[in-house]
């Protein structure tokens, strides 16, 4: 396997969950601390660790069974802290339950440690896709004077759209893979390498969805800086 490959498809997506905690920190110095993108900040340096564990961890599908829990529980407090409708604030928390009911039944229920954990993240990107929907839909309905570039939200559900509509497509092939290849004695070499370009693909998504985030951050730095300058010459 070409050193290409091996950084795509194994050190690509904590590469991505770094680069995207880096540009929350960046934003949240230059406007502040505001409760859901602190969540975010927590969740990408948990989800950092828990995939810096699973080059070590053998099986490691339960690492990455706790990463798509962490993901619905916590895009489920970012949108429950984002929109200021009660129906769509209990929306927000149905999905996270519902992500914690299905981890509850993969764990305990059908003992999912033994295949990676496909259908869990097919629910949290499910979960996440109808809630950045919702987030566009509102963004359209009601047109605030503030330029869209400047709104870190708009870029954070260009990344997360881009990601998961994506990403949804690779996880429902990974379980029909996993089911037809981890499950029985037909693990050959073409299969780990089909199974690695397929994730590899996954990892590409991820890391398009982090410089999308910096893209906006660069841009909402850049407007912060004239903003000073402009009080300087007033």
């Amino acid at each position: 396997m070409s050193i290409q490959k091996i950084i795509i498809s194994f050190f690509l997506e904590p590469i991505s969950y770094f680069l995207t905690f880096g540009s929350l920190l960046v934003y949240l110095k230059i406007k502040g601390r505001q409760i859901r993108h602190t969540i975010l900040v927590v969740y990408q340096i948990i989800g950092v660790g828990l995939l810096v564990g699973t080059f070590f961890a053998r099986p490691n599908n339960y690492l990455y069974s706790y990463l798509y829990l962490l993901t619905g529980i916590s895009f489920s407090l970012y949108f429950f802290f984002l929109f200021e409708s009660h129906q769509k604030r209990w929306l927000t928390l149905l999905i996270g339950v519902l992500t914690m009911l299905y981890y509850s039944f993969e764990r305990f229920m059908i003992n999912g440690e033994k295949l990676f954990p496909s259908i869990g993240f097919v629910i949290t990107s499910s979960g996440i896709l109808i809630m950045v929907f919702i987030y566009f839909y509102l963004m359209m309905r009601n047109v605030s004077e503030e330029p869209i570039t400047q709104n870190f939200d708009f870029w954070l559900m260009c990344s997360q759209l881009a990601y998961h509509l994506g990403a949804f497509g690779i996880f429902l092939t990974y379980n029909k893979l996993t089911l037809n290849i981890l499950s029985t004695e037909q693990y050959s070499n073409e299969n780990r390498a089909l199974l690695t370009s397929l994730w590899g693909a996954h990892n590409i998504l991820l890391f398009i969805g982090s410089l999308i985030t910096w893209v906006g951050v660069i841009l909402i730095v850049r407007e912060h800086k004239r903003e000073i300058i402009r009080d300087w010459n007033a």
